[in-house]
């Protein structure tokens, strides 16, 4: 029987796994996934507080549900239930940089661009050009 190990629980490791599962359905094999901490996830990690009705994203804030990759990796793992979306009265979206909360402007995040994305200092040249790219 062969053995193989996934190194590390994040989304990269466990899209990993579920592929070497499918894969190796039919072969006898021994598949051993490695995680440091006390969580799978990574870098994705949702922190919810019910005293104050809030949830905050510790990673990544969004996943993109009009890209059909996405909600094919979100079906295959049988999370759609876990899909929480946005409130609509929920006003701005924020982010900490460099220790200060910085509101992000339309056009990050997927949301259509806006001026403001493009004049925020929030992203590099880099940055802004891969957000224009997405329109």
């Amino acid at each position: 029987m062969k053995r193989i190990a996934v190194i590390g629980g994040g989304i990269t490791g466990l899209s990993a796994c579920l592929t070497l599962v499918k894969e190796l359905d039919k072969y006898p094999t021994e598949l051993i996934l490695y995680e440091a901490s006390n969580r799978l996830g990574g870098r994705v990690h949702t922190i919810h507080d019910p005293s104050l009705d809030l949830t905050v994203e510790a990673g990544p804030d969004s996943i993109l549900t009009r890209k059909p990759a996405s909600i094919h990796l979100i079906k295959s793992l049988y999370l759609e239930h876990e899909i929480v979306h946005a409130r609509q009265s929920a006003g701005n979206i924020f982010i900490v940089r460099d220790g200060k909360l910085n509101t992000i402007p339309n056009g990050y995040m997927g949301i259509p661009c806006s001026d403001t994305a493009v004049e925020s200092n929030l992203l590099s040249r880099e940055g802004k050009q891969r957000v224009l790219a997405e329109e």
